[in-house]
């Protein structure tokens, strides 16, 4: 896992690192969960115009200086990964069958801690 809103080691073993950020049990609702998608994937999918850094008419941070990630489709398609429904709203194999129709999804699936853990076979 590479996490760099967290205080942990950057690169971490997944059972590692769930088990330091999410040590208990949540309350019901309140459930992590996590978009699993195929990095090749990712990089062929994903897009950002930088617009969720613009509000009012000013930027809430200085954009950097490198060009935006863009696809032939151009525009953003930032919320489409950041945005997180329950997984039974999103499609989630049935059975928890992980196989190349799931993550061969342009926005991957939303799993929960204990579906992720299934699927690292952990």
């Amino acid at each position: 896992v590479l996490d760099v809103d967290s205080r942990l080691p950057y690169r971490m073993e997944l059972c590692m690192y769930l088990k330091h950020v999410f040590p208990n049990e949540t309350p019901a609702g309140m459930s992590p969960l996590f978009r699993v998608t195929r990095a090749e994937i990712f990089l062929r999918h994903f897009r950002s115009d930088r617009m969720h850094m613009f509000e009012n008419g000013k930027w809430s941070a200085p954009p950097p200086l490198y060009p935006c990630i863009q696809t032939d489709e151009g525009g953003s398609n930032l919320d489409c990964y950041r945005i997180m429904d329950a997984p039974e709203e999103t499609g989630t194999p049935p059975e928890n069958r992980f196989d190349d129709r799931v993550f061969n999804q342009p926005y991957g699936f939303v799993l929960t801690k204990q579906q992720l853990l299934l699927l690292a076979d952990v």
